[in-house]
């Protein structure tokens, strides 16, 4: 019988979980038309993309693809300065659910308003 311990279902996680980060990054890579930025500078962003999605409720990959798009032309905290007050009471909204929301506020805030989820990074660990 196979016994798998719980720290090496972190050490799996963790792995998962950096796997993911780097096919994140790998699409912000494609978002980035001039490279300005580094790979190190995109993987770090991504971190960042999977905390505040974790903050917003997006738990698949093609919420946390929207809400990569929206942090890449926008910044990771769009929801914070007082001219976008709008997009932090859409996102109190109970009544309309994450992915709508992010839509949206993806929609007025990225160049592109189109979004592909098969664009998207694809099989990665829910949040």
């Amino acid at each position: 019988m196979l016994i798998i311990r719980r720290g090496q279902w972190a050490l799996l996680a963790e792995r998962q979980w950096g796997e993911f980060r780097q096919r994140l990054a790998a699409h912000l890579r494609t978002l980035d038309s001039g490279n300005q930025h580094s790979d190190e500078e995109l993987e770090q962003l991504a971190g960042q993309i999977l905390e505040k999605a974790g903050t917003l409720g997006a738990d698949t990959e093609r919420e946390i693809a929207l809400v990569a798009e929206i942090a890449f032309y926008a910044g990771v905290h769009f929801d914070d300065p007082p001219e976008r007050a709008w997009v932090g009471r859409l996102l109190a909204q109970n009544w309309l659910a994450i992915y709508d929301k992010l839509i949206l506020i993806h929609r007025k805030l990225t160049p592109d308003a189109s979004f592909d989820p098969a664009a998207a990074p694809s099989t990665g660990p829910r949040v």
